[in-house]
Order: C-alpha cells, then structure tokens, then sequence
C-alpha cells in the first residue's frame, strides 16, 4: 500500500508531514514510523479510520475546543443530518477529560517531592558548570523537577519523551572567564515527541543500532516590523560523526566525518523550507536521549501506554454528543393541533399567558406531545460504563504486577512491587543521568564527575498510598519490640504520613530528650525502656516469664 500524502496547516503556511513518493521526500517528509505514532498505527491502510496515534492524544490533552476543531474526524454526521444541525450538536458536545485526569494522575505523582542529584559521602557538589543544570536546565529558568514532570508526562501520554542536548557556541577569541559569565554551557531541552519528524538509524563498531540522524521541528517567534510577531517553522538536522567507505590511491579505506548540524527556515511567500545555517558540531556522538514509554517497536517507535483509555475517552464523546441532542430533544414538548381548519390556521396560534385558542370545530384538539424519555437512562448508563472503564484502565499503570506479598513484608518492603509507574521512574532517571554524561562528555569533563552520583526520583509514592492496616503493621512491630524506633519513623515518613524532612535519629533523641524533661518535673524517673531499648531487651533475655513487651508509648 503506497503511502499517503498527509499535510497539516500552520499559522505560516502548509507543511508536509507524509508523501507519495519515497523519492520526493523533502526535509519536512516524516519518516513512516514517525507517522504511525503521529496518526494511529494504521493510518496507512485503505478505509481505516485515521483517528489515534498522537493526534488524538494531543487532542485529548489540550480539551474540547480542540475535539470540535477537528469536525467529522471524531464527530461523525449522521445520515441526512444536515450542516446546520450538525454545528448546533457540535457546539453542545463537550469533553469529559477522562484521558488527560488518567495521565495526570500516573505522571505527577512522583513530583511531590523534588527531583534530587543524590552525590556520594564527602562530594559537596557536580563539578562547574554542570552542577548549574539542576537549578536551571534550558536557560529559561526551569529547573529539573520542572523538566522530569514535563518528561514524565510526555512518556506517560504519548509514549516518548525526548531531551536535546544544545550547548552555546563558544567563540574562539572568548577566554573561560567570559564564558562563564554568559553562562555558555551545555543546556537540556524537551523535545515534544511530534516535532522529532525524522531520524535514520545504523549500526556502530559493536553490532549495536544508534540513532545516526534526527530532524526535529521547532517554532521560533521572529519581529515584523516595529511591534508584529509571527511564528516561523524551523527544522533542526543533526548529523552524528561517521565513517564512510573511501578510496584512497586506489585502495579501499574509511573516511571519518564530523558531527554536523543544519538549520532550514520555512519561507510562506516559497511554500518550501530553505536551508539558512549549517556546519560542524563538537559532540563527539548524536546529542539526544530518547525514552520509550510503551511498547517497543524500535529505537525510537513505540506505542503509547495507554492508547485504550485514548479511545475510549472518543467513545464517550462521541456518545455524550447522541446523548445531548437526545436530552434536548425530549425535553421539549411539540405542540401538536388538530381538527382546525385552514382559516383558523392562517390566523395563527399563539402561545403563552393570557392567551385563548379556540375553534369552530367541537372535536378540535390541541396539545403538547411529549417523548417518554425512557432512552434517556440508558444514554447515562452508557457514558457511566465508560467513565468507569477509563478509570480502571487508567489506573492500571499503578497496580502491582508481582504477587501478594504477607502482611510483614507488605508493611516493611512494599517499595520492592512492581509497577508501571515505577519502572517509568527508573526510566527517566535513567535518561536524565544520560543527558548529564553527555553534557559532561561534550565539555570535556567526563573524569570530573564523581563516582556514584545519581539522580533521584521519588518513587515510594506506591507507599502513601498504603492502607491503614500497613501502617498498623508498622506500629504493631514497634510494639513488640521487632522494630526499632528509628526504623519505625523512617517507615512513616517513606510512606508521607509525616514530613520526609525529619531526620529519624534526631527525632528519637527528641522522645528522649522530652521523656526525660517530663519526668524531671513531675519529680519522676524516666523510664529505663525508653532511654535503653537495648538493655530492656537483654533482661527479657534473661528472664524468659517476663514477656511484658514495649508499650510503645514512644511512638
């Protein structure tokens, strides 16, 4: 099946996204795979539905103004309903933002706390300029909780997140002082997964598939005048270094290229993207991390999580639209006349108070018909099913996916479940550590980072939401002396019960502390138990009747 031409509209003018002709392709052609993701794994296919992919998903996430834009594409007419009509059940249709809550709700979570740049013992800080990024990734003043959120929700909705690796030229007349002071260092930037339109892959020394080059569009704000703005398309092309087979006095060898980088501006007046600025890059390897999300169906293609909830989120807009007009419908009653004739007719009926309708005719009638509305509950119960299969699925991302653990391990070690949302954690952590190698490869600083660094995501949220039987399981251990306190405070604050900025062993000594003052004013002896578990524990060793446990008043 040849592929189609597909073309999307912007502000200045059409730009190609697919083409006919392979041979044709011109640097805004997005790749096939790029346009699987973009409108639904089938879009190539004759007489499918071209509704999914990021599309709809996009859609879905920016709410109702942008499901009507799109008319018929996912509010089909019915037969002979005419236009009128159609923009009247269009305007009263609204979105329920069942995919975008679902989202929301696996993606934000891991951000109630910070992202934190976890450093070994003795390490104060990431070697200059890089321990920088933590607090302002891009330039604009987004920190990295700010960016990981932004990651989180790109992989969580639409199966890719992607950070480009940007750093400002440095010019050669500018000492490291200079530099310095224009912060020209390596800066991180969100790729949104639909404006990476292209890349080509290849297979380096080690038998392994790399990316060897990506395109990526972006829109950039440019002055008109003396006060007019207008957006203008961009395509950014990187090249990573390679080799290439050569000659070489008559011999086969390899030639080894640069990096290299060119910029093509989209020019409304031409209807083509012309090419402005290329050159080398310095970064020995393709600067950008790709995070896959969903199903793996290359380096880059895959398929969003959770696509189902996309669709079912159009399900139940295309059927709250049916029971809208329904609702509307039923609700009013007709008036319905008979047994009149033309002249009483042609005078005119008027309705409303103070008014008198009569006839010559005895067997005249004239009434309101009304509908039973005995649909109405099924409508509601349709849209309820829905809701209800959107959240379920919805909440999948969360589950456990290992077995049931007892109730001691399930207090103590809940943190060891699997679930979706956890393994995305590790994911994106595992990028962001990737883009800060690549920031510290490209300003030659590899040796410079400290051994053992990471960076930490929160991901015990799966604890906050732990019944309250856990908790019991915690306190219940604390009472029998299986736990220690420090242990026990450190349980409560994983799992949020109380703030994570209280350190366990300065909050023992505190009980300490305070059970000692009580017990010095009201002219009493501290109790040995609580300033020496150990010691309470060795004399139950020794005298194995006294099985009187901790009371746990301490807790």
């Amino acid at each position: 099946m040849p592929l189609q031409q597909v073309t999307r509209t912007t502000a200045v003018g059409a730009v190609s996204t697919g083409t006919a002709d392979p041979k044709q392709a011109t640097v805004d052609t997005g790749t096939p795979a790029y346009l699987r993701m973009l409108h639904g794994q089938h879009w190539m296919q004759a007489g499918a539905e071209n509704v999914g992919g990021w599309d709809l998903i996009d859609d879905l996430m920016s709410g109702t103004e942008a499901m009507r834009a799109k008319h018929t594409d996912y509010l089909p007419m019915y037969e002979q309903e005419d236009a009128l009509d159609y923009d009247k059940r269009l305007k009263a249709t609204v979105l329920h933002h069942g995919f975008r809550m679902a989202v929301e709700r696996n993606a934000v979570r891991p951000f109630a706390k910070p992202v934190m740049i976890k450093l070994p013992e003795g390490v104060d800080s990431l070697p200059e300029p890089l321990d920088r990024i933590e607090h302002n990734v891009d330039g604009e003043g987004t920190d990295l909780t700010e960016l990981s959120r932004r990651l989180m929700t790109d992989g969580v909705a639409r199966g890719l997140a992607i950070i480009l690796i940007d750093h400002p030229t440095i010019s050669d007349r500018m000492n490291a002082a200079e530099a310095e002071e224009l912060d020209l260092r390596p800066r991180f930037k969100r790729i949104m997964p639909r404006n990476l339109i292209g890349w080509t892959e290849t297979t380096n020394a080690a038998g392994d598939r790399e990316i060897a080059e990506v395109r990526i569009k972006e829109m950039r704000t440019e002055k008109v005048g003396d006060f007019g703005q207008v957006d203008v398309p961009y395509i950014r092309c990187i090249k990573a270094p390679r080799t290439v087979p050569a000659q070489e006095d008559g011999k086969k060898t390899a030639q080894e290229l640069p990096g290299m980088f060119a910029l093509y501006r989209y020019h409304d007046e031409k209807g083509r993207y012309e090419l402005i600025e290329e050159g080398p890059h310095s970064y020995p390897g393709m600067p950008l991390v790709v995070m896959q999300f969903g199903e793996r169906r290359g380096l880059v293609e895959c398929l969003p999580p959770m696509l189902d909830v996309a669709h079912l989120n159009l399900a139940h807009y295309k059927s709250s639209s049916r029971q809208t007009q329904y609702i509307d419908t039923i609700r009013l009653a007709v008036l319905f006349g008979a047994g009149m004739n033309e002249d009483e007719l042609a005078s005119g009926i008027v309705i409303g108070p103070g008014r008198l309708n009569g006839s010559t005719n005895p067997d005249a009638k004239l009434t309101y018909a009304e509908h039973s509305g005995q649909g109405a509950a099924a409508g509601y119960d349709e849209l309820d099913r829905l809701e209800h299969k959107m959240a379920e699925a919805g909440s999948e991302p969360m589950r456990t996916k290992s077995g049931n653990p007892t109730a001691t391990g399930k207090a103590i070690d809940a943190a060891k479940a699997s679930t979706d949302v956890e393994a995305w954690v590790r994911l994106l952590e595992s990028g962001i550590e990737q883009a800060y190698h690549i920031a510290a490869r490209w300003r030659g600083m590899e040796d410079a980072m400290p051994e053992g660094w990471q960076v930490d995501v929160w991901s015990e949220f799966s604890l906050a939401l732990s019944k309250l039987e856990d908790l019991s399981e915690i306190r219940q251990l604390r009472q029998q002396g299986d736990l220690s306190r420090i242990t026990a405070i450190s349980e409560y604050t994983r799992r949020g019960v109380i703030s994570d900025r209280i350190d366990p062993e300065e909050e023992a000594e505190r009980v300490d502390d305070e059970s000692v003052l009580m017990a010095q004013r009201f002219g009493m002896q501290p109790d040995e138990g609580e300033d020496d578990e150990d010691n309470e524990r060795e004399a139950a060793e020794d005298d194995p009747d006294d099985s009187t446990p901790d009371d746990g008043s301490d807790d």
